[in-house]
């Protein structure tokens, strides 16, 4: 793996869709490159990635520095070396998305809403508003940060005490950033912090379960935006 900088490109792929799989026939495959015979692999590049890219490193090797691709069970992933990252860099939004790529394989749509992709505001609302009002939020970032640590720590009497440093930095940032997001009291409200968390940890976790699966096996439908919004709403009012 030493001198390789490899990226990986979601290329939506299913069985499907023909014309999608023939586009990468070129490229070689770590395993069979045939479905179903490819669900071997896949089921390995799960329980084992670091094996099957290393496998994937060696065709690097072989192929003088050309790409390889990794079938998981419904879509395979492209991994390019470094030769290839200028075609990359010049690739337009309508060829390579990295938000689409990143909102299919977080399965956006299906656990959080569609409205979030069709109308990503919160983007321009973080980058533009949120960064260029940082200043305004500081001094209440800055008293948030303090009395997060006053409270997590309870230090007494200059005496040492352990702490579970994971959780206590993960505790801070949520207090923190909810300080600027929802403001006082609720940004201290342990219910409001756990759901937050929650919420991120289970879309992720059950984000990487459907990828495990082809998207013809989902059997539910896509959660409509309204009822996100409304379930959001009660959650917070």
């Amino acid at each position: 793996m030493t001198g390789i900088s490899s990226g990986c490109c979601n290329l939506r792929y299913s069985s499907r869709s023909h014309a999608q799989a023939v586009q990468l026939d070129h490229i070689p495959s770590v395993g069979c490159s045939s479905w179903p015979l490819s669900s071997t692999t896949s089921f390995k590049y799960v329980s084992n990635t670091a094996q099957i890219l290393q496998k994937g490193y060696a065709i690097v090797r072989k192929h003088k520095g050309a790409p390889f691709k990794v079938p998981t069970l419904n879509r395979w992933i492209v991994v390019i070396g470094r030769r290839h990252l200028e075609d990359i860099k010049k690739s337009t939004d309508d060829e390579l998305s990295l938000i689409e790529a990143a909102n299919d394989s977080a399965k956006v749509d299906y656990l959080i809403g569609p409205e979030i992709n069709s109308n990503p505001y919160h983007i321009s609302v973080a980058r533009i508003h949120l960064t260029r009002n940082l200043g305004l939020y500081y001094p209440d970032i800055k008293d948030e940060v303090h009395a997060a640590f006053e409270e997590l720590l309870d230090l007494k009497d200059n005496a040492w005490k352990s702490v579970p440093a994971v959780e206590t930095v993960r505790e801070i940032v949520r207090r923190t950033s909810n300080s600027v997001f929802v403001d006082l009291p609720l940004c201290r409200d342990h219910d409001w912090i756990d759901l937050n968390s929650r919420v991120a940890v289970d879309v992720a976790t059950d984000a990487n379960i459907l990828n495990m699966f082809p998207r013809l096996t989902y059997v539910f439908q896509r959660i409509p935006s309204t009822a996100m919004v409304q379930f959001m709403t009660t959650l917070v009012w």
